[in-house]
């Protein structure tokens, strides 16, 4: 657990996982372990309910690291063949959810709306800050909530991502449009002494916790405040930025580099180009978009030339 883990931003996740397994299997060496014992176990963990829904896509994580952890065994040889490489998540009905939400710009802005009505919207202001950061930028939600003040330049208008805390270990560099400058302006009153630029409210010294805005959002949806808005979490916001930037009139890869991602096949082998003045030029965009149908301003949409 400690090599497998090190350093990985997943290293709760992971030990939980292993742990719940743990839970029933026992103290046994490994090579004891038999494939019908940890089918049992997974069997019990996808019997689990929680809030009305099964356990079956915990169990099946639970797997994936099983299937991790008897590999690293077999290479080492504590035992001659792993007993459940050949166990998948289809097994226990388990195969994972991808998701594929994406938002209109009128259900964005409706969101936008409600993060700014207090009738509406109860969570803390650093939450409903970090949220709004999620929606200006299509940046992952702990690369938002984990960020620290020295990052953010806003005079300059940038935010540089360490590679230590990107998914991919890439340094990246997010052009921060002046709707984005003010929230972290305001925001910077109440977390300007610490070091995270998002503070958590309830733990002094440490990030805001990682799924805090997503369960603000599930909040606002719990209680009625996002009628017409389909049900999503935070992470489709970052979908919805490179899905609508195109009807902006920006080239679909845009989005893409402004997300972090890696161009495929021959464009990321021969392009290097970074496009820093386009993704500029898109993330203002995206923000006057937002704010004017928030607005209720009629705003004629963009339509890109043949």
């Amino acid at each position: 657990m400690a090599r497998h883990m090190a350093g990985k931003k997943s290293a709760p996740a992971i030990r939980y996982r292993l742990d719940r397994l743990a839970a029933d299997l026992g103290e046994r060496k490994i090579r004891d372990v038999t494939r019908k014992d940890v089918i049992a176990a997974l069997d019990t963990i996808a019997d689990g309910q929680r809030e009305g829904q099964t356990a079956k896509q915990l169990a099946g994580e639970v797997l994936v690291q099983a299937k991790r952890l008897w590999r690293f065994a077999e290479a080492r040889e504590w035992l001659e063949a792993s007993c459940i490489e050949k166990l998948t998540r289809k097994d226990f009905d388990a195969r994972p959810v991808k998701r594929d939400v994406t938002l209109r710009l009128d259900e964005l802005a409706e969101v936008w709306r409600a993060l700014r009505d207090p009738e509406r919207c109860k969570s803390d202001p650093v939450t409903v800050a970090a949220m709004k950061l999620l929606i200006l930028t299509g940046q992952r939600e702990r690369e938002v909530t984990d960020a620290e003040w020295p990052e953010f330049d806003l005079d300059a208008g940038l935010w540089k991502i360490p590679a230590a805390r990107t998914k991919k270990e890439r340094a990246h560099l997010v052009h921060l449009a002046p709707q984005a400058v003010a929230i972290l302006t305001e925001l910077k009153k109440i977390t300007g002494k610490a070091r995270h630029a998002f503070e958590s409210p309830l733990r002094p010294g440490q990030a805001l916790y990682g799924r805090a805005v997503n369960n603000a959002l599930a909040t606002l949806f719990a209680r009625g405040a996002l009628p017409n808005v389909t049900r999503c979490v935070v992470h489709d916001f970052r979908r919805t930025l490179i899905t609508r930037l195109p009807d902006l009139g920006f080239e679909p890869f845009i989005g893409h580099k402004i997300a972090n991602h890696v161009l495929p096949g021959v464009l990321a082998h021969y392009n290097h180009n970074a496009y820093e003045v386009q993704r500029e030029a898109a993330l203002k965009a995206w923000a006057d978009r937002i704010e004017a149908l928030a607005k209720g301003k009629n705003v004629v949409q963009l339509q890109r030339s043949a």
